[in-house]
């Protein structure tokens, strides 16, 4: 959540895969911060994971 407030994603708006289309659509967040969000929630899961 920090990661992606850091960059200035709302973490609200990119909670789930479909939340991350359906703002996306919205024009809510780009198609690039959508794309960011979408790393770093993959990057800081696999840091959880370790």
């Amino acid at each position: 959540e920090a990661a992606l407030k850091k960059v200035g994603i709302n973490p609200a708006h990119v909670d789930s895969e479909d939340h991350i289309e359906s703002n996306t659509a919205k024009g809510w967040i780009t198609p690039e911060q959508a794309e960011q969000a979408r790393e770093i929630i993959k990057t800081v899961s696999a840091e959880k994971a370790a």
